[in-house]
């Protein structure tokens, strides 16, 4: 799996300001064992507030189709742009460019772009890296489907 998927995971809020004390592990277990009732009541509750669902879905916001399904209930699909981070860091300039045409803007007068927002983390053990890229093969694989190419990531 590649780090892409782990680090936005690593890079929750909580974890990155030191909210979440646990181990990635317990973490993971924890979403595991309290999301599915915390979804249900929001899905139940949509104004209500959820601390289980914003401090422990680590690979629930890591399957981004799901969430991009959940804008397109409000958004016809042509009117979303999706953005991979790695072209981003990679390319900002052309992805800025590519964001202004989008939204038909001229374009961007700016070509510096320094790094923000920057975590740096553990390593993982082999087997929750395995368990990770076993988790999101298949919603990265529909997330592909979905774009018409492959973001980039393996697992």
């Amino acid at each position: 799996m590649s780090d892409h998927k782990i680090r936005p995971l690593l890079q929750q809020r909580g974890y990155r300001e030191g909210i979440e004390r646990r181990s990635f592990e317990d973490a993971l277990a924890h979403e595991f064992a309290v999301l599915p009732a915390a979804s249900r009541w929001l899905l139940r509750h949509p104004d209500g507030h959820s601390h289980d669902h914003r401090f422990s879905s680590y690979c629930a916001r890591g399957r981004y189709l799901e969430q991009l399904r959940l804008w397109e209930r409000h958004f016809p699909r042509d009117q979303l742009l999706v953005i991979i981070s790695e072209r981003l860091f990679a390319e900002p300039a052309a992805e800025l460019l590519r964001v202004s045409r989008f939204l038909g803007l001229g374009s961007p007068s700016s070509d510096a772009f320094p790094p923000r927002n920057v975590g740096h983390y553990g390593e993982l053990s082999p087997g929750t890296r395995e368990r990770l890229a076993d988790y999101f093969r298949q919603p990265n694989q529909e997330l592909a489907d979905y774009l018409g190419s492959d973001p980039g990531w393996d697992g």
